[in-house]
């Protein structure tokens, strides 16, 4: 059975194969590793998200309270940007949570219950948030919700027991009622409310020792119970809402605030934490990893070289020989490589090269007559180009008033391109002034019709005026004067009206034929403006055009300059040839081809 050969070839593919395998397994390891960083930074930016994301929806909770509380816009709109931003914030905040949860890296460091802990929390600050905007926005402000209804109920008691009634004790009860109102409104204390109540127990004494029209009574009465009602449901509805930051909604929402917030907290140090010793170790593994395969790429390597540097060195030996001009006859190889196989393969060639080199001597004899050729066609060459370069600058110089004729035809394009579009611009101005026009003379006629019905409806007052004067006979001759004249201004005034509505109508039928006729003719010079446009990017386009058939003569021409010059200096290497012919028999008698030395590995 055949030995297999441990070739050079089969010893690198072996070494890049183990290289590649190392490789592709420490690049996986490296790959998972960033992935890994990654995604350490990711919920590291995350958490860190969430206590932004917290400050922001406190900002928006405080905002809301602040504002939109005393904003009678809100109230009737319902709508706020501040609530907006909340329910924004919440949503970035929620998936920032489920972002989290369900990363792996949250898991391994024992988060995950923490994780459904903010989000539960969160929920039940989003619930007493709304909840806390519903009741408000139930508590009212001003004309709006139950401060809206107390308002109305107690406008109402004013009239019927302060202006209807017009008793002073009455009057001062009343007062005392509203004070007390507002200090409430203002502190929110129940001590207020209490005096409030009070006060209308008060109010109903004085109206039993009153003597009131029964019916006048009842109905103020029941205004008081209504006013005292309406106050009693916003009573409730604050203590509901909490008067206080730890009382009732707000009381309940501040509690869910201050678990969310340590635990933000909390779930941020243990990533950071955790963070910073998974990256530590991930980098230490890494260049642990790096270093070795390093290693190991070095020592194979240094064992593959030094099978190689030992036919290297009998190969420089035969090279340096022939370096001396002598041509070795022999090149024995004991190597089963690669390098074995060069040298045998530079034994051939050293014989090649023998061959080769008898040849060159005899090749140069025929070197001389060749040059010779050369120069009569070089002297051809050099005659054709100084005719062609002559043409060439005709050529360019009509090529240039050409193109001088096309710019001053693109400027004078352009500049009709600016007065036509400064044309259609004049003509979409004077057809809006049209417009605008027509609407006035429309809005014209329409009040003059109404004064035409005013002057008609004066003259019946008149007639009327008139009839009623008959009838008192003596006393009402001076009212009649003034009713005939009355009549005749009526009537001028009618004649008036009658001639400006006809004006005005036939304003408007020239008004609207001239903005017709603007209509058909905008088109026509928008089409105009187009075409002259068109006209200028085609002289544009010529312009170029012209500047690059001017740019390919100059290099035309240049080029003809190089051929004239090339073609002397072909005449003057060919005359060179036929010296540098006997030259290079000079230096090949160099080599020495009968020494036969024999070089081995």
């Amino acid at each position: 059975m055949k030995k297999k050969r441990l070739t050079i070839k089969f010893k690198l593919t072996l070494f890049v194969v183990v290289l590649s395998t190392l490789l592709v397994f420490t690049g996986i390891w490296i790959v998972s590793s960033i992935m890994q960083l990654s995604k350490l930074n990711q919920i590291t930016r995350e958490s860190s998200e969430l206590s932004n994301a917290m400050l922001k929806l406190r900002k928006s909770e405080k905002d809301f309270l602040l504002r939109e509380t005393s904003n009678e816009t809100f109230f009737e709109t319902k709508t706020s940007k501040y609530l907006d931003n909340f329910v924004e914030t919440i949503e970035i905040y929620m998936n920032n949570v489920e972002r989290l949860d369900n990363n792996k890296l949250i898991r391994r460091m024992h988060l995950t219950k923490q994780m459904d802990q903010l989000a539960e929390n969160m929920m039940d600050y989003k619930r007493h948030f709304e909840y806390l905007v519903d009741m408000t926005i139930i508590r009212g402000y001003k004309d709006n919700g139950e401060i809206g209804q107390m308002r109305q109920a107690v406008r109402e008691v004013e009239q019927v027991g302060i202006k209807t009634l017009k008793n002073d004790a009455l009057r001062a009860q009343i007062l005392m009622l509203r004070r007390h109102e507002k200090d409430y409104l203002l502190r929110r204390d129940t001590v207020y409310a209490d005096k409030l109540n009070a006060a209308v127990i008060t109010t109903k004494k004085l109206m039993d020792k009153m003597t009131l029209n029964r019916t006048v009574k009842r109905d103020l009465m029941e205004k008081l119970d209504i006013y005292q009602t309406s106050f009693a449901h916003v009573v409730s509805t604050d203590e509901s809402i909490g008067r206080s930051q730890t009382e009732g909604i707000k009381g309940d929402m501040r509690r869910a605030v201050h678990q969310i917030e340590p635990l933000i907290e909390e779930v941020v140090a243990v990533i950071n934490t955790k963070s910073a010793t998974i990256r530590s170790r991930t980098v230490s593994s890494l260049i642990i990893a790096i270093v070795a395969l390093i290693v190991l790429a070095s020592g194979v390597l240094t064992l593959i070289s030094r099978s190689i540097i030992k036919s290297v060195k009998t190969a420089q030996d035969a090279v340096n020989a022939m370096s001396k001009g002598k041509i070795v006859n022999t090149i024995v190889a004991a190597s089963d490589d690669e390098m074995g196989d060069l040298l045998q393969d530079m034994g051939v060639m050293t014989g090649k090269l023998k061959q080769i080199i008898t040849g060159i001597m005899q090749a140069s004899d025929s070197i001389t007559s060749v040059g010779n050729d050369i120069n009569e066609y070089s002297q051809q060459l050099a005659e054709g180009t100084s005719e062609l370069a002559s043409s060439l600058e005709e050529v360019s110089s009509s090529m240039e008033e050409i193109t001088a004729n096309i710019e001053q035809t693109a400027g004078n394009s352009k500049e009709t391109e600016a007065i036509s579009y400064s044309a259609s611009d004049g003509i979409k101005t004077v057809h809006q002034a049209s417009s605008k026009s027509l609407e006035w003379a429309k809005d014209i006629a329409e009040k003059v019709k109404i004064i035409d019905t005013i002057a008609n409806q004066t003259n019946i007052l008149a007639l009327n005026a008139a009839v009623e004067a008959a009838k008192a006979q003596v006393d009402g001759r001076g009212f009649a004067v003034v009713a005939r004249e009355v009549k005749k201004l009526a009537e001028k005034s009618r004649e008036a009206a009658s001639r400006i509505i006809h004006q005005a109508e036939a304003g408007m039928v020239e008004t609207q034929q001239s903005v017709a006729m603007l209509e058909q003719v905008l088109p026509d010079i928008h089409k105009t403006s187009q075409l002259v446009q068109e006209i200028t990017v085609a002289g544009s386009e010529q312009t170029t055009g012209t500047m690059q058939i001017n740019e390919a003569i100059r290099m035309m021409n240049v080029v003809t300059q190089n051929n004239a010059a090339t073609a002397q200096e072909l005449q003057n290497i060919s005359e060179n040839l036929a010296s540098r012919a006997i030259e290079l028999k000079e230096v090949i008698s160099f080599f020495v081809i009968g020494d036969t030395k024999t070089i081995a590995n």
